[in-house]
């Protein structure tokens, strides 16, 4: 039987800089990340 993994990955914060995200915001990026579900991505 195959193990489900409960954790979500996230981009590295530097990434997230890189991309453009305000510093600000990266924890409710991560918040929002560890409630969405895998097949929609929506929370």
């Amino acid at each position: 039987m195959a193990v489900r993994s409960r954790f979500t990955r996230i981009p590295k914060v530097s990434d997230l800089v890189l991309a453009g995200v305000p510093t600000e915001a990266i924890p409710t990026y991560c918040a929002l990340a560890d409630y969405s579900k895998k097949k929609t991505g929506l929370c």
